[in-house]
């Protein structure tokens, strides 16, 4: 089993000023929840806590050994490769998880550069067709931080995502 884990962070003063709500309580119970299931990886999906606090929360997946893939969110800068050593090579990848094929996207358009945001969209359509070509990958996943379409009050549909990464995923089987 694959869990999924977006926006850990906690709510900044300022967004608890306009109305946003504060997720501590929340966030624990669904860790604790986890933390009993028969996990065998976790997918962050950006905006993680400090590491301080992010080092508790990950602390029961981390002692039973389960691979954790980190994508990057807008308040993550470029990561911790020290704690997240993929992200040491580049913010984006491709994991096997069985038959599923995972592909991690850094969808923080104005902090990669257009070079690299180019260099990511290539490598997109050709691990896409790699995955496709390879006849053990029954199904591909594909995770970003910022989402291509949401029904959120809070922020909309990322154009930029669509732009970017809507064309090789349909593109593909």
């Amino acid at each position: 089993m694959i869990a999924i884990l977006g926006d850990l962070q906690r709510t900044s003063w300022l967004e608890r000023a306009i109305g946003r709500e504060q997720n501590d309580a929340p966030r624990a119970r669904l860790v604790r929840a986890l933390a009993d299931e028969p996990l065998e990886r976790l997918v962050l999906l950006g905006d993680l806590l400090p590491r301080r606090l992010l080092d508790g929360v990950l602390a029961p997946f981390r002692a039973r050994a389960i691979p954790i893939e980190v994508v990057l969110g807008n308040h993550d800068g470029r990561g911790d490769p020290e704690r997240f050593p993929s992200l040491a090579q580049a913010p984006w990848g491709v994991r096997r998880h069985g038959e599923i094929g995972l592909v991690l996207l850094d969808s923080n358009q104005r902090r990669l550069g257009r070079s690299a945001w180019a260099e990511q969209s290539t490598w997109l359509e050709e691990n896409l067709a790699g995955l496709d070509a390879d006849a053990g990958v029954a199904a591909v996943l594909v995770f970003c931080h910022h989402p291509p379409f949401t029904n959120s009050r809070v922020t909309g549909d990322e154009r930029h995502v669509q732009e970017a990464f809507l064309g090789p995923f349909r593109r593909s089987r």
